[in-house]
């Protein structure tokens, strides 16, 4: 096995600890000690333990096995090898930790809001690892998985908040407490951000236009001092009527100064529009036929 190869599997197994642990941390330290609903299985298992008196872990487990069955049908059973440990070892921690973890750190903070916030931050960043590693922590991230192959422009994080709508108002109607169905909407919408922060964050970049009088200098500067890939548009301004030349260009956000930089000093009098890119593919960035999670 080549070095990147081994480098590549190493991270792999990295992204799937760490997602477990995060994963169960947010159950054990956040959201079920304060009753907090999200999204995923993990709200539906808090509600049935709070109403049964039946382990998280055990719930967990046991509403997955239908899903589960229904995704190793449509998708390979490499994936939900994956998936299936990574359901057992989170159960698994989610009755372990209360165990072997003093009862002064469960909960990890009295504060209900924090709580919504920093939980709901951890279910988010798990999940979005997970499927980064080509995997889920099944129960809504097989449904979301399932429903994306037919809607691939929406991005996963949006499913969360339509799932965790519906379960906190199931929790709501459990608990009765209208105080903790706002507090489980924040979870939710912390989660949603940091799962499409996670998964999205890195292929967002911005598209420039520059119109100018030195297009050649601004072009070159652009190509050989910030590696970047400049096109021309032809243009015409409707005012002058002149034949014009518009500099397009994607780039990282982070290069977005750099390169203000090097078309004020070729030209006071430029034009630059820049505008957010969702998501930019080909050379430099994620490739055309990389795999949509």
């Amino acid at each position: 096995m080549s070095k990147l190869k081994q480098r590549e599997t190493l991270m792999l197994v990295l992204f799937f600890i760490v997602s477990v642990m995060l994963n169960a941390a947010s159950v054990v330290f956040f959201m079920a000690p304060h009753e907090l609903a999200s999204a995923g299985v993990a709200g539906i298992a808090i509600i049935l333990y709070h109403f049964t008196g039946l382990g998280v872990g055990f719930w967990i487990l046991f509403i997955n096995i239908p899903l589960i069955i229904i995704g190793i049908i449509k998708f390979k059973l490499k994936f939900f090898a994956t998936t299936i440990a990574a359901i057992v070892f989170t159960a698994a921690l989610v009755e372990l930790i209360p165990l072997v973890i003093p009862n002064t750190l469960i909960p990890f903070t009295d504060n209900t809001l924090l709580a919504a916030i920093v939980g709901g931050a951890f279910l988010g960043i798990a999940v979005g690892l997970m499927f980064r590693v080509g995997a889920s922590h099944g129960g809504t991230d097989i449904v979301a998985k399932l429903i994306r192959l037919k809607y691939k422009h929406i991005q996963t994080g949006k499913f969360y908040i339509f799932f965790g709508v519906v379960i906190i108002l199931a929790g709501a109607i459990v608990f009765w407490d209208h105080t903790l169905l706002l507090y489980s909407a924040i979870c939710v919408v912390a989660m949603s951000f940091s799962t499409n922060m996670v998964l999205y964050g890195s292929d967002e970049a911005r598209m420039v236009y520059i119109i100018t009088k030195s297009d050649s200098n601004i072009s070159k500067r652009l190509t050989t001092e910030l590696t970047l890939g400049v096109t021309y548009i032809q243009g015409k301004g409707a005012y002058s009527d002149n034949d014009k030349k518009v500099l397009l260009c994607a780039m990282r956000n982070h290069t977005v100064p750099k390169a203000r930089q090097i078309v004020m000093e070729e030209d006071e009098n430029a034009f630059m529009i820049v505008t957010k890119a969702s998501q930019v593919l080909g050379w430099g960035y994620k490739k055309l036929d990389s795999v949509d999670l």
